[in-house]
C-alpha cells in the first residue's frame, strides 16, 4: 500500500512541477526527469527484492529442493531392493544436512534431525517428506526454560522464538509442508 502511495504522490508532484514551470521550453526535460523518477518508484519493490541476496538464495534453494524431490520420486519409483533403499537413505541424509544448515543460519545448534518419508506408492505425495522431527540446542537463551519447541519465558507466557518461527517457515516453504508436520524440540 505504501508503494501505491509513493506512485500517487510522485505523479501529483510531477504535475505540480509542470504547472509551476516559468517557460514551456523546459517542459520536455522536466517530463523526462519526472518520468524516470516515476519509473524508479514503480519498480522499487522489484529492485529491493534483487538487492536482498538472502531472498534470491532462499528461492534458489526452494527451486533446487523441489526439483530434487521430483527427481528422487522418479528415481525410487523405478528401483527395487537395495538400490531403492540406498537412494532413500541418501535423500534423507542430504535433506537432513540441509535442514541442519538452516538451523545454524538461524543461530541455533542442530542436535538431531529425523525425516520420515511418505512411502505409500499409491499416495499422491509418494516420496515426499511427511514429517520432520528436529532437536536443537539453544545455548544463547539461558534465561528461558525450554519445552518441546516452545520457549517459555520465566513469566510463564509461552511463545515461539523469532529464530524458531523463521526456521519452521523456511522448512515449510522449502519442502511444501504444513507447520503441523514439523516437530521441534529445544534441549
Amino acid at each position: 500500500m505504501e508503494w501505491v502511495k509513493r506512485i500517487f504522490v510522485t505523479g501529483i508532484m510531477t504535475e505540480l512541477i509542470l504547472h509551476l514551470l516559468p517557460d514551456k521550453k523546459y517542459d520536455k526535460y522536466v517530463r523526462l526527469i519526472c518520468g524516470v523518477i516515476l519509473t524508479m518508484v514503480c519498480i522499487s519493490p522489484i529492485l529491493s527484492f534483487f538487492n536482498n541476496k538472502s531472498n534470491i538464495k532462499n528461492y534458489i534453494n526452494i527451486f533446487e529442493k523441489i526439483g530434487q524431490k521430483y527427481d528422487y520420486q522418479t528415481m525410487i519409483g523405478n528401483m527395487q531392493g537395495e538400490d531403492q533403499s540406498y537412494y532413500i537413505q541418501n535423500y534423507i541424509d542430504v535433506n537432513s544436512k540441509y535442514i541442519n544448515e538452516l538451523v545454524l543460519e538461524e543461530g541455533l545448534n542442530p542436535v538431531d534431525c529425523k525425516i520420515v518419508l511418505d512411502m505409500d506408492e499409491k499416495s499422491k505425495t509418494y516420496g515426499s517428506i511427511e514429517t520432520i522431527a528436529l532437536t536443537v540446542a539453544d545455548g544463547k537463551n539461558s534465561c528461558y526454560e525450554k519445552n518441546e519447541g516452545r520457549i517459555v519465558y520465566q513469566g510463564g507466557a509461552k511463545q515461539y522464538s523469532e529464530e524458531l518461527l523463521a526456521l519452521i517457515e523456511t522448512i515449510c516453504v522449502t519442502y511444501e509442508m504444513d507447520k503441523d508436520s514439523i516437530h521441534v524440540k529445544i534441549t
